[in-house]
């Protein structure tokens, strides 16, 4: 974002052309938005601080796959906050989830809040941190969730004061960051190209993605909250977050993807050049691409 502002560094015009692509030629107010998001997601991983935009000061958390939570029923026995049944002091009759009018309340929030009724959404205990969520089902089996959805590679959650990041096994499996060869053709030859963008022969950069962009990704839900989730829902396909003349700059702003592509592509442009007379590779076309 630096060399961005400043016209005397050496890739200032790649990155112009990289931030013009991936948030649609901002102005300047919207450029500061672009870099005052990058920078609140920096700071925080070298400083910590408040999340979800403030909201909460607690230490977030990160799990590996489903298992740190388990789905239950609004008429399984309630656990208390050390994970202890709990009973009815009157009578020691199990009490259940339905019983507590905090939980029922949460409950109804939950369900209005993902607009659906209330009866598919469920309760969720997590033994990891000794509470309760409310979530909509995912699978027949009560300890897979979101991460048995097909493309789903990791989610962020903020329930309450609990706030976290769930990295599904998909997420790892990925290549490492400049593992896979780059073959760049010049920027000439791509505008030249007369053939479908689906057969242009140059690297995508979906091709070179690491698999650390799942974390990268969601530590903007982490931080920014609500913020970082565009109208219309998220989107992950670069020629659709570049290209589609119905995807505005308000929605890229706010798109975590956007914010990944852009950090990748840039990496490559610092990191990496041209076997010959050693131009800087860029992607800002979603291919790898260099200018003479």
């Amino acid at each position: 974002m630096r060399d961005f502002q400043n016209t005397d560094a050496d890739t200032h015009d790649a990155a112009t052309r990289l931030v013009n692509a991936m948030f649609l030629s901002p102005s300047e107010d919207e450029f500061q938005t672009v870099k005052n998001r990058i920078d609140g997601v920096k700071n925080w991983m070298e400083s910590r601080g408040n999340i979800n935009n403030g909201l909460n000061k607690k230490k977030p958390y990160l799990f590996c796959g489903d298992s740190w939570a388990i789905r239950q029923d609004m008429d399984s026995q309630m656990k208390d906050k050390n994970g202890e049944k709990m009973v009815h002091e009157s009578d020691g009759k199990p009490f259940r989830i339905k019983d507590s009018k905090d939980l029922r309340k949460a409950h109804k929030k939950v369900a209005k809040e993902l607009g659906t009724k209330e009866k598919k959404i469920y309760p969720y205990w997590s033994p990891a941190i000794n509470a309760y969520f409310f979530d909509r089902s995912y699978s027949d089996d009560p300890k897979k969730g979101g991460c048995d959805l097909e493309d789903v590679l990791g989610f962020t959650f903020h329930h309450d004061s609990i706030s976290g990041i769930v990295l599904c096994d998909k997420s790892f499996t990925g290549v490492r960051l400049h593992q896979k060869e780059v073959f760049p053709l010049s920027k000439d030859t791509f505008e030249n190209y007369g053939g479908k963008i689906n057969d242009y022969p140059s690297t995508r950069i979906e091709d070179v993605l690491p698999a650390a962009r799942t974390l990268y990704h969601e530590l903007f839900h982490l931080y920014w909250g609500a913020d970082l989730y565009p109208n219309g829902g998220e989107e992950y396909k670069f020629r659709k977050l570049t290209n589609d003349k119905k995807f505005t700059t308000q929605q890229a702003m706010s798109n975590p993807e956007n914010y990944v592509l852009q950090a990748v592509a840039y990496d490559y442009t610092l990191s990496v050049t041209t076997k010959s007379k050693f131009y800087p590779v860029e992607f800002y076309t979603g291919f790898a691409t260099y200018t003479k």
